[in-house]
């Protein structure tokens, strides 16, 4: 159980105190494991009334969990107490130290939780040394610092030492809210106490670790953290290097932390270190600059529908309700089309970069745009191509069941009876399975000259490496969502020959050579659809402008007549939202790269 104590909370109004923190001394009195006594003494810039923070603890609790118990509530809401407090304003912490000192309402063993800017730590411990609050002659204090700690080793250094004139170790406690995940715990045990896994976590039966942080939230309003600290800072040095050295560090002696982080130090020091002159081959970073239209502040919203309806519903209605007024999105028609019915309700202006499905601008709203051909256009091409390259042989029709996928298949299909060709085949698979070896079998049953696929990179790899580990040639022929060097990485030679459409590749364009220049100069290839997106991004900023406004009528009356400059070069929208660029050519892919035909 924890001594009955105050827990003094910096930094309350802050993001990691209102999804982290608050809802996590929530759950642990839920557990009964606070104190009776216990105090919760939030700290903060602004001045707020104690009801005013009750109602925002509520406002907290309402949005991290779907129920709560009222009679924990009650009882929690009681412990907390807001105070108003600068941190560097000497006579406020005199007031607070005094208020801190009152022993009917607040327990004296005092813990001070610093969420707050890491320029903040010191001078907080500095205001709390000067007014007697770290003083332990009578009760302990305890200051918990969040990271980073520090932005270098220097820096780390210098902070530990401005510290040290005030605090004892022992009452100092560096944390991290993620380190504390159960996943991450667990990863000793599962390593080193599971029977069956130890013997096999070694080099000899490992041949690569890949650890991904998938983060669900955007910056938000997080931007000014993050343009003082950066996200190498915040995640990679605690985070991530933590997580690599849980997984491969060698077993500790005894799991006291001493030993354990013996360990983890001994397998950070056998890194080995990247020079400097070739840090542009192993990594890039991004910049989340300043921007505006008209004079007014651009703020970057990021949504993911992982291409799924449903997700893509839930995000278009988070960005009405966070007053959007414009999305470059979605990607897949799957999420595009019922994404834009929430968009037109909402007077939200939508542009597409790469939903090809033609529903999207058909039966979309005045307000949904794409800069992306349809697929109409080309499973024409794709069509007449088949029907003359494959005249008296036999092409099979797959489709993954998505608005792309079917949308891509049926319109090549059709357009192929038209120049001529049945197809020998017609058949469904499903996205997202890895084994299509009864499909591919079917294929080679019916001797089948050419597969075309309506579906994304991921299948069509799978499904070309089967069929020729089964000892078919038999060519792969697809659309967009194949231009992508993640196809390569499934298929490898398997690949070679494969045939995809796709629009003139905007690269070429001299309008996109600067962008293209910068984007490999910070290590990305710019291929497929990334240029589309900027695109997207160029349209609105360009239509906003000659608007003198966002206004979604004004910006709206614009979009229907402009030409805009783009780097896929100059382009206009039709009443239907369609883009007048160039239409459908076919690539090829290569030894791992694709190629214009």
């Amino acid at each position: 159980m924890i001594d009955n104590s105050t827990l003094v909370l910096f930094g309350a109004r802050g993001n990691l105190a209102k999804i982290k923190l608050i809802p996590g001394l929530f759950h642990l009195d839920e557990a009964g494991k606070l104190p009776k006594n216990m105090k919760i003494l939030s700290v903060g810039r602004q001045e707020v009334e104690e009801a005013d923070w009750h109602a925002n603890i509520k406002k907290m609790l309402d949005e991290k969990f779907k129920t709560y118990d009222k009679r924990v509530f009650d009882r929690f809401i009681k412990r907390n107490l807001y105070h108003a407090n600068l941190p560097d304003d000497s006579e406020a912490f005199i007031k607070f130290s005094k208020r801190l000192a009152d022993k009917v309402i607040f327990p004296q063993n005092l813990a001070f939780f610093l969420s707050v800017r890491p320029s903040d730590f010191a001078l907080i411990v500095k205001q709390l040394s000067a007014v007697g609050l770290l003083n332990e002659s009578e009760s302990w204090r305890r200051v918990l610092i969040e990271k980073p700690f520090g932005t270098c080793f220097k820096t780390a250094i210098e902070l530990q030492n401005s510290i040290e004139e005030h605090l004892k170790e022992h009452q100092i406690y560096r944390i991290d809210h993620y380190l504390g995940k159960f996943s991450l715990q667990n990863i000793m045990t599962t390593r080193f106490k599971n029977a069956l896994l130890e013997p096999l976590w070694s080099k000899e039966h490992i041949e690569q670790i890949q650890i991904t942080n998938h983060e669900t939230l955007g910056v938000g309003d997080r931007t000014v953290f993050y343009e003082a600290t950066g996200a190498l800072r915040d995640m990679i040095q605690s985070h991530l290097l933590q997580m690599l050295a849980l997984v491969t560090m060698e077993q500790p002696k005894t799991m006291n932390p001493e030993d354990v982080r013996l360990e983890k130090i001994k397998l950070l020091e056998s890194i080995e270190a990247i020079p400097m002159d070739k840090i542009k081959n192993f990594a890039f970073r991004g910049q989340y600059a300043a921007g505006d239209i008209n004079g007014e502040k651009v703020k970057l919203v990021i949504g993911d529908d992982a291409c799924d309806p449903k997700q893509a519903v839930a995000v278009a209605n988070k960005f009405a309700g966070q007053g959007v007024a414009y999305v470059a999105g979605h990607f897949c028609s799957g999420s595009s089309i019922p994404a834009s019915k929430v968009y037109t309700e909402e007077g939200i202006i939508q542009v597409s970069p790469a939903s090809t499905n033609p529903a999207f601008t058909d039966k979309g709203g005045p307000n949904v745009f794409r800069v992306c051909g349809r697929d109409d256009q080309q499973g024409e091409v794709a069509g007449a191509f088949l029907a003359k390259e494959y005249a008296g042989k036999k092409v099979a029709i797959i489709h993954d069941k998505t608005a792309y996928g079917k949308g891509l298949a049926d319109a090549t299909r059709t357009n192929m009876k038209k120049a001529g060709l049945k197809s020998a085949m017609y058949e469904a698979i499903t996205a997202g399975e890895k084994d299509y070896s009864a499909l591919v079998s079917k294929l080679k049953k019916n001797n089948i000259d050419a597969v075309y696929l309506g579906g994304y990179h991921t299948e069509a790899g799978l499904i070309v490496r089967q069929m020729r580990d089964q000892g078919m040639s038999t060519k792969l022929v697809s659309g967009d969502a194949l231009v992508t060097a993640e196809y390569w990485d499934i298929t490898g030679n398997a690949g070679e020959g494969t045939l995809m459409t796709f629009s003139p590749d905007p690269r070429a364009n001299p309008e996109a050579a600067p962008l293209v220049k910068r984007f490999k100069a910070a290590g990305i290839e710019p291929e497929g659809y990334v240029l589309y997106s900027y695109a997207a991004l160029q349209v609105f900023e360009q239509a906003a402008t000659e608007a003198g406004s966002t206004d979604y009528k004004k910006v709206l009356k614009v979009m229907k007549k402009t030409t805009f400059k783009t780097v896929l070069g100059e382009l206009t929208f039709d009443k239907k939202g369609d883009v007048s660029l160039p239409g459908y050519v076919f690539y090829e892919w290569s030894k791992g790269n694709y190629k214009q035909l």
